[in-house]
């Protein structure tokens, strides 16, 4: 069931993506920024958004596991009412 609705979300999101037109961002250094500037001023953001994935994910970990401890609460709690 849950691989159904990561299938139907993933061509979903595919599906959007391709109908959105590409804009290519300029990629360089700022007008008067020395490339070294640019290049630590990349890094700090690339670190960044690596450790902001990282929290998400784990976030993500933490909801699907109270979700799951609740799924089984109530399986158990379901049991023992027979």
């Amino acid at each position: 069931m849950m691989t159904t609705r990561l299938r139907r979300a993933w061509r979903e999101l595919v599906r959007k993506e391709d109908t959105v037109p590409v804009e290519r961002p300029y990629i360089g250094p700022a007008p008067g920024e020395s490339p070294w500037d640019w290049a630590q001023r990349g890094a700090i953001d690339w670190q960044l958004h690596v450790e902001e994935g990282e929290l998400k994910l784990e976030l993500e970990r933490q909801r699907m596991r109270a979700r799951v401890l609740a799924e089984d609460g109530a399986t158990s709690g379901e049991r023992s009412a027979e």
